[in-house]
């Protein structure tokens, strides 16, 4: 289905409007008690609660925490503001903002504004940089500021001053040091530790700001080439970054080498005694290290370090590197990056993704062995992704309702629920993760592909998958592929589009498969070598088992585009104009053999959806509205076309394919129009939502893409919208697929539910659009539990819950576990249907070279060769009863039992 945009004038009806709810009883994870993006920059307050900097559309707010990453309500935070804003807090929450124009603002420790503190003028001279690079927001309520700045409130402080808690400039603090300050720490005795581009690169100052000559680097400098011989190295690159006081007083110092006698001692990384002297204890880290930008003190004497800009490491005591410590971040950990320790735990404000695809954005907690906490902030719904959002066509993602009501996903999350995935999951009826559906190893997703997924299922469950070079089979690119029922590869379906770009297909009921496309060696499109922009193009039929169908034809001078079955089996084929040279017709009907219908003349409107009325009419949106059709083709001129504003428009339709005639126009919201038999407008429901959606339970939407809120709730990824005024139960759970033995009946299937009820037929409002032609005449048949089954066919099961019947109806399909087994002399043998009424196809991966009929007296009925991949045996002449078909291929034989009804 395509993302669709479309506004629909109705000024002629008077319609009821619904509006229906977010179903929360769709993943009960998804609580609304956490959020997956929860800001950024965590800082960790003595309560353990977190304070962060959250981002929505270039504004930002701060936001607290709990321990846990829930929201705390209670905290009362300022709204959205334009720009960056940086975050810094005192041990007892109250914190400060730092703006992009660098303006500070105070709050109190619930979000609310310190109103007795005036933000401070922060200036420097005219052409010079302005910048703020650290603060510190003492206990005390005091502020120092360092930075590339000149003046606080029109008074020079060079870069380095000290404020007072009620923003005004403390005067009584004033550094006697010109530097340009780069780190700045302070020691418990206040004294205040800071870095920067001066020739010791390290300094301590007293609370007044006077130097403390008790500290001192040790600093020499060759007089000619101004290289540092002992001390911090002096090179443009050499900058400490961080700078961390252990409880002994000693000194870290992060991101410059340390040199002795011209030798580099320390790498990046280096321990000074509590006086500046250089301590050989600490052990330097290897030379291949490129930077280390932040460190961590821990309690246990281990420090944490940012190295290389994108990963962190543990160190020892002794600078030795920890390898209990594992963390395993696939995300570049940037030089922003902070951590805080939580009690036994870490807390690490930057994205996070495994390589299993669990992800955390913005903030993350580790254990203290490096492993990802999955307690904290835990994810409901699919998982950030860090792929640009709301692009359903750079980054597709697709889900399809199945049988069972389940939900297939395909695309470019990685995980659900925190259950990490590849590539592609099946969740429960009701959202959970269904852990039984694990995707093949051989099978991989191409993370270039760029166009919609389509995900079409069988009878037997298995589904089909197509996208255009999407899928990798053991390193090949493939279109299409199909999987079995617990996501293995189904090896016996081979497709090969030789090139082409497939544009649509549909699944056909006796198993074959129809395919549209372009380009191709022959396959879709073949160029008239006298004419070198003309082209025939092909509309392809696959065998069950992928081969094409060498007896269809179907061959065409424009562009097949989509295509509509209809229930007596025939096709509709819409074209876009290939070539001016050949006459054109928008829209052809195909009989089942792909020739074409004459019957049926449409004029020059181009098909972009259809929908089969019970009279055999045809709703069709086209490029300027919704029309009415006559099964000739010819317009009906009794209906009323739906008037459309194609200016705000991209002229596509979407019916779903439940008994109830639906149509869905999308703008900022999606609009259901439930329409009469006669497709007239009955009512309009309003979702507000804009992603994609697929059908549930016959009427319930579930909306899938790039979001995490729906409605104002919490929900990332996938949401359900239930149907207003409508009383339902979610139909029984069981395979769509079954297997039986003779004599067995309705209650030997397995199927879990309450009061289950048995029907021939699926329920009114969940019958699809191939069978919509339904007699008035016909009716449903509760069939009891001891009824006998019979191989091939569909039976459909219903259960009540406090005496409300669910409106989906389970359909099982069953087989004989003895009628058709083959002997595997021949695995990539597909044959169908069984039981037959007239005919029985047989293919193979290899060609067909004989086929013997017998019947249950060992006479021979029928007898042929052939020399081609595709046959089909006609019974129709044949006697209802048992009959053994014997296949010849590969010089092997295959014997099949089947039943002639």
């Amino acid at each position: 289905m395509n993302k669709l945009y479309a506004f629909l004038l109705l000024l002629s009806f008077k319609i009821f409007a619904q509006t229906p709810e977010v179903d929360n009883s769709f993943n009960i994870k998804e609580t609304g008690a956490y959020q997956q993006d929860i800001g950024r920059d965590g800082i960790v307050l003595t309560n353990n609660k977190i304070l962060t900097v959250f981002e929505h559309h270039y504004a930002f707010k701060p936001l607290l925490l709990n321990s846990d990453g829930s929201l705390d309500a209670t905290f009362n935070g300022p709204g959205l503001t334009p720009g960056k804003i940086q975050i810094y807090a005192k041990s007892d929450g109250n914190f400060l903002t730092l703006s992009a124009d660098l303006k500070l603002q105070a709050f109190n420790a619930n979000g609310t504004i310190n109103t007795n503190f005036t933000a401070p003028a922060i200036t420097t001279l005219p052409g010079n940089d302005l910048k703020v690079k650290d603060i510190i927001y003492q206990n005390d309520g005091k502020i120092i500021i360092i930075g590339s700045f000149k003046f606080i409130n029109d008074s020079y402080r060079g870069n380095c001053a000290r404020l007072n808690a009620d923003g005004s400039l403390d005067t009584t603090f004033k550094l006697d040091y010109a530097a340009t300050f780069d780190a700045v720490t302070m020691q418990k005795d206040g004294k205040y530790i800071l870095s920067g581009n001066f020739s010791s690169k390290l300094a301590r100052f007293d609370s007044n700001g006077k130097l403390d000559a008790t500290f001192k680097v040790n600093t020499t400098i060759d007089s000619k080439s101004q290289i540092v011989i002992n001390g911090f190295d002096n090179s443009n690159t050499s900058i400490i970054n961080d700078v961390i006081i252990q409880p002994d007083g000693r000194i870290i110092a992060v991101g410059c080498n340390f040199i002795a006698d011209s030798k580099t001692l320390s790498y990046y990384i280096v321990r000074l005694n509590s006086d500046g002297t250089y301590d050989n204890t600490f052990k330097s880290l290897d030379s291949e290290n490129t930077s280390v930008n932040r460190a961590y003190f821990q309690n246990d004497g281990k420090i944490i370090v940012n190295v290389n800009n994108n990963s962190i490491i543990r160190l020892n005591s002794d600078g030795t590197v920890d390898s209990t410590f594992k963390y395993s971040n696939t995300l570049a950990v940037t030089s922003e990056a902070t951590v805080y320790f939580q009690e036994d735990k870490i807390i690490i404000s930057a994205n996070f993704r495994d390589d299993r695809g669990i992800t955390r954005a913005g903030i993350h907690r580790i254990n203290r062995d490096g492993s990802l906490d999955l307690t904290f902030n835990p994810h409901s719904g699919f998982n950030v992704n860090f792929n640009p959002a709301n692009d359903f066509y750079t980054h597709p993602t697709q889900i399809k309702v199945l049988a069972n009501q389940k939900i297939l996903y395909v695309g470019n999350f990685t995980s659900y629920n925190d259950n990490a995935f590849k590539d592609i999951c099946r969740i429960t009826q009701n959202g959970e993760f269904d852990n039984t559906f694990k995707l093949d190893p051989l099978v991989a997703k191409n993370t270039n592909a760029i166009d919609n997924y389509t995900i079409l299922e069988q009878k037997d469950g298995k589904v089909i998958l197509l996208n255009n070079d999407a899928f990798l089979v053991n390193g090949v690119a493939k279109n299409m592929l199909r999987l079995n029922r617990d996501g293995s590869l189904d090896q016996s379906f081979d497709f090969d589009s030789k090139g082409g770009y497939v544009t649509a297909v549909k699944l056909l009921d006796n198993g074959k498969i129809l395919i549209i496309g372009l380009n191709g060696e022959g396959l879709f499109a073949n160029r008239d070598v006298n004419n070198e922009d003309k082209k025939t193009y092909n509309l392809i039929q696959l065998n069950p088992n992928g081969s094409v169908d060498i007896n269809f034809k179907a061959t065409f001078n424009h562009i097949p585009w989509h295509l509509f079955t209809l229930s007596d089996n025939k096709i509709l084929l819409s074209f876009q104009k290939g070539n001016s040279v050949d006459p054109y017709s928008a829209v052809l009907k195909l009989n089942q053999d792909g020739s074409i219908d004459p019957s049926f003349k449409s004029g020059n409107e181009y098909f972009r959806n259809v929908k089969e009325l019970s009279n055999g009419k045809l709703l069709v949106g086209i490029n300027r509205s919704l029309i009415r059709i006559n099964p000739d083709g010819s317009t009906d001129t009794s209906f009323t076309p739906y008037s459309i504003d194609l200016s705000k428009l991209s002229d596509y339709y979407y019916f779903n394919e439940n008994g109830d005639i639906n149509l869905f126009v999308f703008r900022d919201t999606t609009n259901k129009l439930t329409l009469d038999s006669e497709g007239k407008l009955v009512n309009t429901t309003i979702y507000y939502a804009s992603a994609k959606f697929e059908i549930q339970n016959c009427q319930d939407l579930v909306f899938y893409g790039y979001f995490s809120q729906m409605r104002g709730k919490f929900k990332n990824g996938i949401a359900r919208f239930k149907s207003p005024n409508v009383s339902s139960n979610p139909n029984p759970l069981g395979e769509t697929f079954q297997s039986f033995t003779n004599g067995q009946t309705l209650a030997d299937l397995k199927v879990e539910g309450t009061a289950i009820k048995w029907y021939s037929s699926q329920s009114n409002c969940a019958i699809n659009n191939k069978t919509t032609n339904k007699s008035a005449a016909d009716t449903e048949t509760l069939l009891p539990s001891t009824t006998l089954l019979v191989n091939g066919t569909t039976y459909y099961a219903s259960q009540s819950i406090n005496g409300v019947e669910s409106s989906y109806r389970l359909p099982v399909t069953v087989y004989s576990a003895t009628l058709g087994v083959k002997e595997n002399n021949l695995p990539n043998l597909v044959t169908y249907p069984n039981p037959v009424k007239e005919y029985y196809t047989i293919s193979n991966r290899e060609d067909i070279t004989e086929v013997q009929v017998y019947n249950i007296l060992g006479q021979l009925q029928f007898n042929r060769t052939y020399n081609k991949n595709s046959v089909e045996i006609d019974f129709t002449a044949l006697k209802s009863g048992l009959y053994f078909v014997k296949v010849y291929s590969e010089g092997k034989s295959d014997t099949l039992k089947v039943i002639k009804n």
